[in-house]
């Protein structure tokens, strides 16, 4: 088996301390682990909003792509996690459309199957969305 692990600029010291990469290419398949609105450039810093923290997600699901030499369009799959609470920027349910809103600016030719789930907390403190794709050639 041949595989290939990526990682986002900035982001190897915190993926090598938990033992795990931003991404793996098998054969023709891309899978990229949960991504947040974390800007890996500029001292791991965690982004204020909902709306910033997806509108990076999707930036650095498009860097991974862009990275292993994959387009928007060999998206397949998504798994959607928002920490669920209704409040001062929408509710559960407006907060997944929101995802899908910004995934269109970002990356308007994926067009993948998708699944939304509601945790109670993502792995870093202040996370409010996290996204996983899988993509394929």
């Amino acid at each position: 088996m041949q595989k290939r692990d990526i990682f986002l600029p900035g982001s190897g010291d915190f993926c090598a301390q938990i033992g795990a990469c931003d991404a793996t290419e098998v054969g023709e398949y891309l899978f990229i682990s949960g991504q947040g609105g974390v800007d890996w450039t500029d001292n791991v810093r965690l982004l204020p909003t909902f709306e910033a923290q997806t509108r990076k997600t999707w930036e650095n699901i498009k860097v991974a792509l862009d990275a292993a030499g994959y387009r928007a369009e060999h998206i397949v799959q998504v798994l959607m996690m928002i920490v669920h609470t209704d409040d001062s920027e929408g509710t559960f349910s407006a907060k997944s459309v929101k995802i899908f809103e910004i995934k269109s600016e970002v990356l308007p030719e994926a067009i993948p199957t998708g699944t939304t789930i509601g945790v109670t907390d993502l792995a870093l403190p202040g996370l409010l969305v996290e996204i996983q794709v899988v993509a394929i050639r």
